[in-house]
């Protein structure tokens, strides 16, 4: 079997639960919502990054004002 990459953004965390995962030979990439969402479940094996983390930093950067004290 060769290896499978999945992907989860925050709305998917909850089927990281999902035994079939447990798997080694499955990578999980995780947005940081999605990896909230799973800390303390026992997953170790979760990466922070993929395509869910460059979405969450674009959805998060709309909401940030810049501040210059010049």
């Amino acid at each position: 079997m060769n290896d499978l990459s999945v992907y989860c953004l925050h709305e998917g965390a909850r089927s990281l639960a999902d035994v079939r995962l447990k798997d080694r030979m499955i990578r999980l990439f995780a947005c940081p919502r999605a990896a909230e969402t799973i800390a303390g479940s026992g997953w170790e094996g979760v990466t922070l990054g993929g395509p869910g983390l460059l979405a969450e930093l674009i959805e998060r950067a709309s909401t940030i004002h810049t501040f210059s004290p010049a």
